[in-house]
């Protein structure tokens, strides 16, 4: 019964990111007839309504605590909203990020453990100034934007967490990468958008837990 009710509460969950993401572009006449058609017919929404069921219910049967199927479901909306502005937009929402700093922080001291809050804070800063670094050093080839929302991510993850994350994120995206060389979809200049990729690494981080 209870994966039955996470996979209703992930098609709803679902339903909010997509309208979230391009909601507001549709003048109020025409906002029955996009939701009913236009967010059906592209493959990002499509995989949004997919995963997100799916994801609850491997989050309640991999997850030790309460809390942490709460952290990780929180964690995981974050990044499939960001993903689909990233794919539209090539932009990350800052206030996605504030609200990920915010419920991470909140999340950390639900722990009820002093030192969690500082260290998630510790962590947070390191990896925000490592991901700053590589930014830096790629010419922009990481943009600002991800590295904000890496840096996010941490808070929920920790460091172990982040480090399989990004492991498993950027072995994707140089495959995707590879492949879309090799098909001419893109060139060494072209900017792929890289957020959904961490959400791929997210969900197969899961897969091991």
């Amino acid at each position: 019964m209870i994966y039955v009710l996470l996979f209703i509460l992930g098609l709803v969950s679902a339903v909010v990111i997509n309208l979230t993401t391009d909601f507001e572009k549709c003048t109020d006449a025409k906002r029955l007839k996009w939701f009913a058609g236009y967010m059906y017919k592209k493959p990002q929404y499509i995989a949004v309504m997919v995963l997100t069921p799916l994801t609850f219910m491997l989050l309640y049967h991999k997850s030790q605590t309460n809390l942490e199927v709460i952290r990780y479901s929180v964690l995981y909306i974050l990044l499939a909203s960001s993903s689909l502005k990233d794919y539209n937009e090539r932009l990350i929402s800052n206030k996605l990020v504030i609200a990920g700093i915010v419920l991470g922080l909140i999340a950390a001291a639900l722990d009820a453990e002093p030192a969690k809050i500082i260290q998630s804070i510790i962590l947070f800063i390191a990896i925000g100034l490592i991901m700053s670094l590589v930014t830096f050093a790629t010419k922009g080839g990481v943009g600002m934007g991800d590295t904000k929302l890496i840096a996010v991510s941490s808070l929920y993850a920790g460091l172990a967490g982040i480090i399989s994350i990004l492991f498993y994120s950027f072995i994707l995206s140089g495959i995707a990468g590879i492949v879309l060389l090799a098909l001419k979809k893109a060139n060494s200049k072209s900017r792929i958008p890289f957020i959904p990729f961490l959400t791929l690494g997210f969900l197969i981080y899961l897969l091991f837990l």
